[in-house]
């Protein structure tokens, strides 16, 4: 018979298997290590258990030795050093985790720190955990409950994610949205503080220690947490203290040589037995449900699954549509508040829990949600610069009230706010963790409740800029575990204790903030645009999907958070601009100057803005702009891009103003239009088409325009040569057409000029007087009008011609010379040709600077009662402002009403005006934005 001793040499204990080969071959397996045995004398025997093949024969037994050690620090010099190497650098996740038995002490005990102020964990005094993350003691962040004197506990902290979670006995204890991870060099001390000082040390034992360079989830810790032989991946140090007396040295058995070197330590002694609970048995199963809250993000094909081996999730398949749209109020600092009332059943008599959402834009001093007045007192959680502060207490001259105070916070960020009253104390959270506490004795008075003030009494009330989000208020005193349970889901609003509960879903419109308990405490909005204060995008904690979690028979819900940081594609195009008709000045609508404009992720864009360059104006003409525009999707990501914009003097008129059937006359000919002043167009008897037949020698640039009302406009500034130059209509560009014209001559000679005949002879009549700069002619389908301006405003009627030429007809400008070969030059300027055909319209005019979805425009008019007043309806408010243009039969303005932006119902008066047919448009940046409507004034 063949012996074979085996010796423990390491802290290791596992599952030894015996397998027979054949022959006298033979292996031991242990650990993942095998030896091939070869036995030269004599076969070995074969175990004693009858095989079923005797060619493969194996045996398996456990070995229990090695998992009973642990180490003992004193708590006074004793410490263990891992050499610094590049395996203890983490990247941005890491798990620490053993198990101690914490023996006490007055300050702070160090488990383990990397370097001086690295990453690490301690014990404070009073039990809590702490996460070693900056660079002095106490600012945590720490676990939610402390961990027992003089008993093996478990603990982990794992950072990554986002978070930084603690765990107590493998379940979660407290969860920060935090993750720093702070890489410093040297040495990897356990027991003491580190490098820098090597001081307050840990009183106690440790057992099991591992470091991962992973995040290991509550099921891996929980399932791993009593073996000796953890599995999983990223495994950088594993302690087991099973090394024994006269060792100086822990070794390490995750393969990377992380040995640790005692310092200061009695090798005989301090060697000890270790926690019993940890045992060779192979680490439970993984796939039971991980009931922790998740977050997703959705990639480029605007989606992402949840998946794991022997769970099931339901859902498992998340797009942009599953991304809650959280509505909040968002206050102006200026006098922006909601008044709840007096609050039934009162909460001020013992003890209340009052939370919320909130957001701060500055660092000034103002209220968030109080019931505080000035001559009375009461409570109040209120804004102290960047802090926050929670107070109580009467004011019997002077004030006198306690208060619990926060550390500074951010700003234009979340945070959860919490402050309870319990017995005699106050207490003050942020996002789920103790901040401050204090004593108070005073008694308050019921009061109402005002959010987004401080006092109630004042009209200097201190008024909150930010936004607020998920408001609850409970006549009990929360625990920190029920805030933290409940804090990143929302209620139903029938919850035990619960008085009052606002979830901030009413919407844009609302004047109310609807109580969603049976107590019916609604809140009023004053001093607040319902439609304004309304925003979409709460604290993205709030915005989760319920899923179910299902694996082996057993399931859970979890919290899913969706969210897309997938911005919009948007790609610019430089481009020319003209300067519009009308002479006022415009900035481009954004969506001219883009080439591209596309989510990848299918989440929608929900806004386009421009910034920069400069208004559209004939100052600005023959310049060029640079713009920005930024999309925004309804995620809020954004995406800019840039413009080059050059300005022109003139160009062809906006699409607004083409009729339906003019076809691709419209880019032929040569029309132009220059509505600068200063900017003019010269036009002479060589630039046209002679006609020395029935006409003078003429030069006509027109284009082609249709519809029952169409007019031709410029001013004219000089003419030169013997001649004529102005304005001209005809019903074709053939020689003998009818024709209408108004020119000048240098001499101030007036003329009108009309045939109402194809081939008749001209008519022409010599006006001397007025002699005006400005000039229009205006087709209606039974008479041309001649009109006159001294400033471009007022048009009188000089001149009307009995005349029917048609529903399209050429409109431009002429020079006539009175003889062949002679040049007559014209100078015009603030030329426009317009129709105001409903055929002709094309529609809405995006808004400069904004779009948005727009529903189709149409107006409406309906009498007001007991006046000659009309009321102007508009099926939706106005996204810009316009004008609203009156019109009587022969087109000549009456009334020209500005409509500010958002307006959606206008009063107009009719007094004065005649009886009749009367037109009524809606005009913004020269074109229509509805249908014209025809009225009839019967007063």
């Amino acid at each position: 018979m063949k012996t074979i001793d085996l010796k423990k040499t390491s802290g290791y204990a596992g599952i030894l298997t015996y397998t027979y080969l054949r022959g006298s071959l033979f292996s031991l397996t242990f650990a993942g290590v095998l030896v091939l045995l070869l036995l030269q004398k004599a076969a070995p025997e074969k175990p004693p258990q009858p095989q079923t093949n005797p060619e493969s024969t194996e045996l398996s037994f456990p070995i229990t030795e090695g998992c009973d050690g642990a180490i003992d620090l004193d708590g006074w010099n004793d410490r263990i050093a891992i050499s610094d190497n590049a395996t203890l650098t983490m990247g941005d996740e890491i798990t620490i985790e053993a198990w101690v038995y914490f023996q006490g002490s007055s300050n702070i005990g160090n488990l383990v720190m990397k370097g001086n102020y690295g990453y690490g964990i301690a014990i404070t005094g009073s039990g809590y955990i702490e996460w070693w993350r900056q660079f002095t003691q106490t600012l945590g962040p720490n676990s939610a409950n402390p961990i027992p004197l003089n008993k093996w506990t478990h603990i982990a902290v794992a950072v990554g994610e986002g978070k930084t979670r603690f765990y107590i006995n493998g379940e979660l204890d407290n969860e920060v949205d935090e993750a720093i991870i702070r890489n410093r060099s040297g040495a990897l001390y356990l027991g003491t503080q580190g490098s820098g000082c090597l001081c307050n040390n840990l009183d106690g034992r440790i057992d099991e220690f591992r470091v991962w360079n992973t995040v290991r989830t509550q099921s891996e810790i929980e399932c791993n947490m009593n073996t000796c032989t953890p599995e999983g991946e990223g495994l950088i140090v594993h302690l087991g203290f099973d090394d024994g007396p006269g060792s100086t040295i822990a070794s390490d058995a995750s393969g990377n040589g992380n040995h640790g070197q005692l310092a200061n330590m009695n090798a005989s002694s301090d060697w000890v037995d270790g926690y019993s609970g940890v045992t060779a048995v192979a680490p439970c199963a993984t796939t039971s449900p991980d009931c922790q809250n998740r977050t997703l993000y959705l990639n480029e094909a605007g989606s992402v699954s949840l998946s794991q081996d022997s769970v099931s999730f339901s859902p498992s398949e998340f797009s942009c549509e599953d991304i809650p749209d959280n509505t909040v109020l968002q206050f102006d600092g200026n006098n922006d508040f909601v008044n709840l009332g007096t609050l039934t059943p009162s909460i001020v008599e013992g003890d209340f829990t009052v939370e919320s959402y909130f957001r701060m834009q500055d660092s000034a001093t103002r209220g968030l949600i109080n019931a505080f007045n000035s001559n009375t007192g009461g409570w109040a959680i209120m804004q102290d610069g960047t802090e926050l502060k929670f107070i109580w207490g009467t004011n019997s001259n002077p004030m006198f009230f306690d208060e619990a105070r926060t550390d500074a916070l951010a700003l234009n960020r979340w945070y959860h706010v919490a402050g309870v009253k319990q017995g005699n104390t106050i207490k003050i959270y942020i996002d789920g963790v103790l901040v401050q506490s204090a004593e108070t004795y005073y008694s308050v008075p019921n009061l109402p409740v005002y959010l987004g003030r401080r006092y109630i009494n004042l009209n200097n009330g201190w008024f909150h800029k930010g936004a607020v989000d998920e408001l609850r208020i409970w006549n009990t005193a929360r625990s920190q575990s029920e805030i933290q349970e409940q804090m990143t889901t929302s209620l139903q609003g029938d919850e035990p204790n619960l008085v009052a509960y606002y979830d901030f879903e009413d919407g844009s419109g609302s004047t109310v903030l609807t109580d969603k308990t049976s107590n019916a405490n609604e809140g009023s909005l004053m001093g607040m645009d319902a439609e304004e204060a309304w925003e979409k995008g709460g604290p993205e904690v709030l915005n989760t999907v319920t899923v179910t979690v299902t694996s082996e028979g057993s399931d859970c819900q979890i919290q899913v958070t969706i969210v897309d940081t997938i911005a919009p594609v948007i790609v610019c195009k430089d481009t020319t601009l003209s300067v519009p008709l009308n002479g006022e000045g415009y900035i481009p609508n954004p969506l001219l100057l883009l080439d591209t404009l596309q989510t990848m992720d299918n989440c929608g864009i929900s806004d386009v803005q421009i910034e920069g360059g400069g208004t559209i104006t004939c100052e600005a003409a023959n310049m060029e702009f640079l713009y920005t525009i930024t999309a925004e999707d309804e995620s809020g990501n954004t995406s800019t891009c840039e413009s080059t914009v050059q300005v022109l003097e003139y160009g062809l008129p906006p699409k607004h103003w083409r009729a339906e059937d003019i076809g691709d006359t419209y880019q032929a000919g040569a029309y132009w239009y220059y509505p600068c002043e200063h900017f003019a167009r010269v036009i002479s008897t060589t630039d046209g088409v002679y006609d020395t037949g029935e006409e003078d020698a003429l030069s006509y640039l027109s284009r082609t325009v249709c519809g029952p009302i169409v007019g031709v406009q410029a001013r004219i500034d000089s003419i030169s040569g013997e001649g004529y130059g102005g304005l001209m209509l005809r019903q074709t560009t053939e020689p003998g057409s009818p024709q209408v014209s108004i020119l000048t001559s240098g001499s101030g000679l007036l003329r009108m000029e009309y045939r109402k005949l194809p081939g008749a002879s001209k008519e022409i009549a010599n006006l001397w007087a007025p002699f005006s700069k400005y000039f229009r002619l205006v087709k209606h389908p039974d008479r041309v009008e001649v009109m006159a301006s001294q400033n471009g405003m007022n048009f009188q009627i000089i001149g009307l011609i009995d005349i029917q030429m048609g529903d399209c007809i050429n409109a431009g400008a002429a020079t006539i010379a009175l003889a062949d070969g002679q040049e007559v030059i014209t100078t015009l300027s603030k030329f426009r040709v317009k129709t105001f055909a409903p055929a002709s319209l094309a529609g809405p005019v995006p808004a400069a600077g904004h779009v948005s979805e727009a529903a189709p425009l149409s107006l409406d008019v309906f009498p007001n009662p007991g006046g000659s007043e009309r009321v102007v309806r508009l099926s939706r408010p106005l996204r810009q402002a316009a004008q609203l243009v009156i019109l009587n039969e022969l087109g000549q303005c009456v009334k020209d009403v500005p409509v500010p932006a958002e307006q959606q119902h206008l009063g107009i008066s009719l007094r004065g005006l005649s009886r009749g047919v009367f037109i009524i448009h809606l005009m913004a940046d020269g074109g229509h934005l509805a249908t014209p409507l025809r009225i009839v004034n019967i007063d």
